[in-house]
């Protein structure tokens, strides 16, 4: 396997030109950053948050690669990261997408046929992060599963549609359509 040598921001760049972007915020504990988010267009997001993909020839598993980042401050400060930086999954709360539409390049490929679809109940849930966060939309399971199904899959992060996220104790509010929730960082649960 190569080693990804990050001080050759150029050809990172050029190997980031054939990937997908959605403008996103993550937020983490006491900071967010809002930027591009680039995954592969032979999958959607959420399997790049919950696998891995390839940038180059070297295997991206445990980072989300993000350019044209603004670091949020919790004092209201903003800072212009330099691009690209790489944010660990692991300390991500949840990332909100602001435009779920995918650029052009995979417009070239069929992704009714590349994802097998199953039809899913919508259940109304209420989701709550150590007291910081709080998280009120939808989240899907398959009709005869019981909705804590959804939160016992293996994979690290789920989805969330329609979602209002309450950000505690500030109560300021925003509103995304689709929400990647980190379930390690998730204190309480519950449908609404």
């Amino acid at each position: 396997m190569e080693s990804l040598n990050i001080n050759q921001n150029n050809d990172i760049e050029k190997l980031l030109g054939g990937l997908e972007k959605v403008r996103v915020m993550i937020c983490f504990d006491n900071h967010s950053i809002i930027g591009q988010a680039h995954y592969s267009s032979e999958r959607r997001f959420l399997d790049m948050l919950n696998k891995d993909f390839f940038l180059g020839k070297q295997r991206i598993t445990n980072f989300v690669i993000v350019t044209q980042a603004l670091l949020l401050n919790p004092d209201g400060e903003k800072e212009q990261i330099e691009s690209p930086c790489f944010v660990n999954k692991d300390s991500i709360i949840f990332i909100g997408t602001f435009d779920e539409t995918r650029s052009t390049t995979s417009q070239k490929i069929n992704l009714v046929n590349t994802y097998p679809w199953t039809e899913k109940s919508t259940i109304s849930a209420n989701m709550v992060f150590a007291g910081k966060y709080r998280l009120i939309g939808q989240i899907h399971s398959e009709p005869w599963a019981l909705p804590i199904r959804s939160i016992e899959s293996r994979d690290r992060f789920m989805p969330m549609t329609d979602v209002k996220v309450i950000s505690e104790p500030e109560l300021r509010e925003i509103n995304f359509d689709f929400v990647a929730v980190n379930k390690s960082h998730l204190s309480l649960f519950q449908i609404s």
